[in-house]
């Protein structure tokens, strides 16, 4: 995780064209401040962008939180909801077993399909009346 002595950006690069594959999982202890230049190099050496991964801050503590998103935009998600050390970071599909990231997934999916019906019923008032 920590981007400090011996583990630098060069043996982060070597690390992640070792773990980039399909159905492996990545568990990254201390990652936070490494997430992005992680994702980065996964991204740079094959791994699917919408790959499941999340960022758990204080884990198994009263106060944790967890951000769940895709490989492509965990960093993005994690430094909008200003996410602290100590943060374990997981990437691989083991993400989707997690009941969390399943409710989340359901609820998208309901705002999508919310959000369609709105635009549909949008268009369907503004076609002229013949």
């Amino acid at each position: 995780g920590h981007l400090r002595g011996e583990f630098t950006e060069s043996a982060l690069r070597d690390l992640a064209r070792k773990v980039a594959y399909e159905n492996t999982t990545i568990v990254v202890y201390m990652g936070l401040n490494s997430l992005p230049s992680m994702s980065k190099e996964l991204l740079a050496n094959g791994m699917d962008p919408d790959t499941a991964a999340c960022a758990v801050e204080r884990g198994t503590m009263k106060d944790q939180r967890t951000v769940f998103g895709s490989l492509k935009d965990l960093s993005a998600r994690v430094e909008a909801a200003e996410l602290q050390s100590p943060t374990l970071i997981l990437v691989g599909n083991v993400v989707t077993l997690c009941p969390a990231w399943q409710e989340e997934e359901a609820a998208l999916a309901s705002d999508a399909g919310r959000s369609r019906e709105g635009e549909e019923e949008g268009r369907r008032n503004k076609e002229p009346v013949a």
